[in-house]
């Protein structure tokens, strides 16, 4: 955050939700939070934030609570964090502050283009120089590839299919450590 030209404005960042399969049923494609929310924060969290207030110098996460139903029929966790609701509650004990937004914006917050870009390109120049922790990262999944695409050399023949490809690769992937 000390990067970033924030002046007095709060920071929010949204790691987005589901897109809905356009067939009128309750499916959605598969979710990836946002590059900027994941990069902060590690995780996949569907309608999940981090915000961040110059003024107290604090990160905070607000996570949706993981219901029941989600818990049987998708397996989920609860993710660590504040409860999501609480996020109204946050920003609206800081009135009239601006608002820069990374991620997926929020709808219930007023879009401040100027600001966006202007804190949006400061971000994307401080993620560029690696910490060692990203540099250990970066490594362990070039390794897992390596691992994965060597062992494809070994299955690859004319009578072999490209899921069944897909599948020993993953699988690779995930014996490395990927």
């Amino acid at each position: 955050a000390a990067a970033l030209p924030l002046g007095a404005a709060l920071l929010v960042v949204g790691a987005g939700r589901p897109l809905p399969i356009p067939e009128n049923t309750d499916q959605t494609y598969p979710f990836f939070s946002h590059a900027e929310y994941c990069y902060l924060t590690e995780l996949e969290c569907v309608d999940g934030v981090i915000a961040y207030d110059p003024r107290d110098g604090q990160w905070l996460s607000f996570v949706p609570t993981v219901t029941e139903g989600e818990r049987v029929w998708e397996g989920s966790t609860q993710l660590p964090g504040l409860p999501l609701p609480e996020f109204a509650g946050w920003l609206a004990a800081r009135p009239g502050r601006a608002v820069a937004q990374l991620g997926v914006p929020r709808p219930d917050i007023p879009l401040d283009s100027a600001l966006n870009a202007r804190i949006c390109e400061h971000f994307h120049h401080a993620r560029r120089p690696k910490d060692r922790h990203e540099v250990e990262f970066i490594r362990a999944a070039c390794s897992a590839s390596a691992a994965g695409f060597a062992r494809l050399r070994n299955l690859i023949r004319p009578d072999i299919t490209e899921r069944a490809l897909q599948i020993e690769l993953e699988a690779e992937f995930f014996r490395a450590g990927g």
